[in-house]
């Protein structure tokens, strides 16, 4: 997994380690973990008073790469696409541009249904303008039991388009329905959710 650390506004100096290494600078890129490593992170101020300190835990992508809407753990449904190159599972087969998931009519969502239930603790995402113009777009995650009862899990994030995001979700539910609603459509090139 690649991990990204959000320090404190304050932080002057932002550093972190992997496992029990030196401890490094941060420089805003991700950092690549391998499956159960942990890296620490700290952030200290002016005062060199140590703000920031906490550890992740690596994991592995939840959805393998995809070459069509039935994967070997789930499916990917959405609300609408702009024809069969816009499916809503080629936003989970692991490129950056090019193709992607592209709704006709927004609000719009698009919904991975596990075959066990499953957590899901953090999102990338990767999208671009659809033709309707650019802007910034809410984004709502929900989970769901049973595919018809689905509640909120993360409100509103708001996602500025064109950027590699990574969006953490500080509840730990349990479910096999996980879907991401747009209260505006987007072409949305590069889609994954990480357990924990």
């Amino acid at each position: 997994m690649i991990a990204t650390i959000q320090y404190g506004s304050r932080c002057t100096k932002k550093l972190y380690k992997i496992e029990n290494g030196e401890w490094k600078e941060y420089n805003e890129i991700g950092i690549q973990l391998q499956r159960g490593q942990t890296i620490y992170a700290k952030g200290i101020i002016e005062t060199g008073k140590e703000m920031t300190s906490y550890k992740i835990v690596g994991t592995d992508p939840l959805i393998p790469k995809l070459t069509s809407n039935i994967g070997p753990n789930g499916k990917v449904t959405c609300s609408s696409k702009y024809g069969s190159n816009w499916d809503g599972w080629i936003a989970f087969n692991e490129r950056s541009s090019g193709d992607g998931w592209y709704a006709t009519s927004s609000p719009a969502w698009i919904q991975y249904e596990f075959n066990i239930p499953t957590t899901v603790k953090r999102i990338y995402i990767y999208a671009e303008t659809g033709y309707s113009g650019s802007s910034t777009t809410g984004l709502t995650m929900q989970y769901s039991e049973d595919g018809v009862n689905y509640h909120d899990i993360m409100n509103e994030y708001t996602y500025t388009i064109g950027n590699k995001t990574y969006i953490d979700i500080e509840e730990i539910k349990t479910a096999k329905f996980w879907r991401l609603q747009f209260t505006k459509a987007q072409r949305v090139y590069n889609l994954q959710f990480y357990g924990i």
